[in-house]
Formats: structure tokens, sequence, C-alpha cells
């Protein structure tokens, strides 16, 4: 989860959102997260479950489709066919949505506010305090083993460069004429 997210857990803090999440809390709902987080985009996203499947490709529906696709995608075991299903789109959809996850986060003000509220929402409903995503940590330490003997190459290029130089610099290596 983005260090965003956590930070605005604060956003819950009005009155009638305590309310409504402790109301949302006691329902028939609590233990099936995709039924929460879809409830949790609806409310949020003032945007009725029907129209999550309705052929409409208006900027807020999409908006509000793609943040149920990476909270899904997120906090529940359902693969991308499971989920697109849920928004009535294909599964290309659903892995367009968590691949750009990143970039709408940054550039996009109405996805980050609702995907904070959901998720901080989430969250709270459930007392999880952080997603930490799979980490794949052979290919990181791959990543690094490679960039390590880059660097060691650059060092050496550096070393014979400076050697280089010096040598260039010396007024002694100019002896001889250029005949012999």
């Amino acid at each position: 989860m983005t260090q965003m997210a956590i930070q605005d857990v604060k956003v819950l803090d009005t009155i009638q959102e305590v309310e409504d999440i402790i109301n949302f809390k006691a329902s028939k709902t609590q233990n099936n997260p995709v039924e929460m987080i879809i409830r949790l985009v609806e409310y949020y996203g003032k945007m009725p479950r029907a129209d999550f499947k309705v052929r409409n490709n208006s900027r807020e529906t999409t908006i509000k489709r793609q943040v149920l696709a990476v909270a899904l995608t997120m906090y529940t075991k359902l693969n991308q066919h499971e989920i697109s299903k849920h928004i009535n789109r294909n599964r290309t959809i659903v892995s367009y949505s968590n691949k750009m996850h990143e970039n709408f986060i940054c550039y996009d003000k109405d996805y980050r506010d609702l995907f904070t509220k959901v998720v901080s929402a989430y969250i709270r409903l459930n007392n999880k305090y952080e997603y930490i995503p799979e980490i794949n940590v052979k290919s990181i330490l791959e990543t690094i083993s490679k960039y390590e003997k880059l660097l060691k190459e650059l060092q050496e290029f550096l070393v014979t460069i400076t050697f280089l130089k010096k040598k260039s610099d010396d007024p002694d290596l100019y002896t001889g004429s250029i005949t012999d």
C-alpha cells in the first residue's frame, strides 16, 4: 500500500463517516472481503453497484472501476477473470488497472482520493495496518548483482582513464622524435 493511503486514514474522522463505518462493520458483509470492497467503492464513489456493470466509459465510472479492480487484486485472492466479472469488463482491463496503478496514484487526484478512502476504510474495518505486496527476492538479488558488476566495470574504466590522463600530461613522454 502506498504511504499516502496510510497517512489518509484520518480522512474518515468525520462523525457521519465513522457512524457509517460502524454500521457497515456490523453488517453481514464483514467477513466477505469482496463484498466489503465493493460496498466501500459504492459508498465513497457515490455510485450504485449496478453502474459498475453498465457500458459507460465516462471518466468517473472508469476511475471507480479501476479502484475496485486494484483493491480486489490487492486484498482478495480473486484472479483477474473473477474480478472482471464484478465490473463487466474483460480481464485485460483488470490487468491494465493494476499495471497503471502507480501512475494513477501519482497523477490523478480523483483516483488517488477514492483509492485512499476505500483502502483506509478497508484497513480500519479489518484491523489490517499495511498491505505488503509479494516480493520476488531472487530477482531483486539478481538485479543488485548485475548493477554491482556494472559498477565494478565503471570503476576499472575510471582508473584506466585517470591513468591515461596522467600519462598524457607527462612532459617526458614525448622525448623522442616522431620519426624514431
